[in-house]
């Protein structure tokens, strides 16, 4: 397993032990900008199978730097093997499956990885134009910056920079996806090569934007998934394009699907129950929350916060019923809709007199679509808000219970919303 770690020292910690009682090992790219004795006298002693790399870079999210980080990875997990897989993740990942599971998982397939081809759009061109990374001054994820001149190694990305802009990016097939992968030993294999015997392939990401969702991806992808393949390792909501930070159990998501190996985005000081109620998600157990049975329908899970119901909305597997194109995001299964409204069925108890409405997309709609679409029970209705999953809605004073949640549409309009699936039993 391959880490990139920064600053998540607990969640490592947490999935090193649990894969201790396996034959994983485990390497680990420290950012040289985390001070390393810090770094780990947050936690206790880690396993033996544990190996921080002793060679560390400076990495810069959206860089080049988180390339050359993986690749450092992978060039000492291969000299150490050999391995049958090499997975890769990031410090802020829990594991979501059992031993079992997880290499059943791996077993079932040659890679895990998401090849999205690019014909257009904006991943295209964050490949395409020309960007400065790797450097505390052009890393806008950092405040407070004072200006500095510039030194030889910024001279030295310069230089390569316009003697690139003079030859142009290296052209062809491009792909791209969620960073982090698991791959055969034969696809790594075709990674480094093209790292050492690419240059132009090299130089053309270096100069470009998150070029670790692309890098690794085109050169599987095109080599092998020319069709694209949507199957990473690990669960990420980017509803709002920022992935949403997940800290204690009600945060974590109702459309995990079966085949995913990791969750993420970790958030550095989660409750100490999250890694257990992580791999219980696999146990039949979506939460470690109040849950009653008899409202979870196809379409719905209901869980109780402060008292409240709170109903997650989710599209049908199967059921076309209102409900068109299929899709798939970053390994997140939705559904786009295809009527003015739609609606879910359930027994609302006798006793609920108020309920609060979520609707988990995997991609957020226009949030121009809010005054004009709105959730109805029982002949009231509320209009959406967005919300870090998608969109919500309360309800209060209901008069009485209630069998059937309808969610109205602009008439006439089809709104991108792609919402979420219902996982599978």
């Amino acid at each position: 397993m391959l880490v990139l770690a920064s600053l998540a020292p607990r969640a490592l910690f947490a999935t090193a032990t649990y894969f201790s009682r396996s034959d994983v090992d485990i390497y680990v790219h420290l950012d040289a900008k985390t001070d390393l004795a810090d770094y780990l006298k947050q936690t206790e002693s880690y396993p033996p199978r544990v190996r921080f790399l002793d060679a560390r870079r400076r990495v810069y999210w959206g860089g080049f730097s988180m390339v050359e980080a993986t690749l450092d990875l992978l060039r000492e997990a291969v000299r150490a093997g050999p391995y049958d897989r090499y997975v890769f993740i990031s410090d802020n990942s829990l594991p979501v499956q059992s031993l079992e599971g997880f290499f059943a998982q791996l077993a079932a397939r040659e890679d895990m990885i998401e090849t999205v081809r690019n014909t257009s759009g904006v991943a295209r061109g964050w490949y395409e134009d020309f960007y400065l990374s790797d450097d505390d001054l052009f890393d806008y994820r950092r405040s407070g910056l004072s200006p500095r001149p510039v030194d030889a190694a910024m001279q030295d990305q310069l230089d390569r920079l316009l003697k690139l802009k003079a030859r142009g990016k290296k052209s062809g097939d491009l792909f791209h996806g969620q960073a982090s992968w698991a791959l055969s030993a034969d696809s790594v294999l075709l990674v480094l090569n093209a790292a050492e015997n690419d240059p132009w392939w090299v130089e053309s990401c270096r100069f470009a934007l998150f070029s670790d969702e692309t890098f690794f991806h085109t050169l599987v992808g095109a080599a092998k998934y020319p069709g694209g393949l949507h199957d990473p390792p690990t669960y990420t909501d980017n509803c709002r394009f920022y992935p949403r930070v997940i800290a204690k159990s009600r945060d974590l998501p109702f459309d995990m699907h079966p085949h995913f190996l990791f969750l993420r985005k970790i958030a550095p000081d989660f409750a100490p129950d999250l890694p257990e109620t992580c791999l219980r998600l696999y146990a039949g157990v979506r939460h470690m929350l109040a849950h009653d049975p008899a409202v979870r329908g196809e379409r719905v899970i209901a869980v109780s916060e402060g008292g409240v119901p709170h109903l997650h909305l989710l599209a049908p597997i199967e059921d076309d019923s209102g409900w068109g194109e299929r899709g798939n995001r970053k390994g997140r299964r939705f559904r786009k809709l295809n009527a003015d409204a739609v609606a879910w069925r359930l027994r609302a108890p006798a006793n609920w007199r108020a309920v609060r409405l979520s609707l988990p997309c995997a991609i957020g709609g226009s949030d121009a679509i809010l005054p004009h679409a709105a959730f109805e029970i029982d002949g009231q209705r509320v209009p959406l808000e967005a919300c870090d999953i998608g969109y919500r809605a309360e309800f209060r004073d209901l008069p009485r219970p209630f069998e059937t949640i309808t969610l109205h549409l602009p008439k006439g309009e089809r709104p991108d919303l792609c919402v979420a699936v219902m996982p599978e039993a």
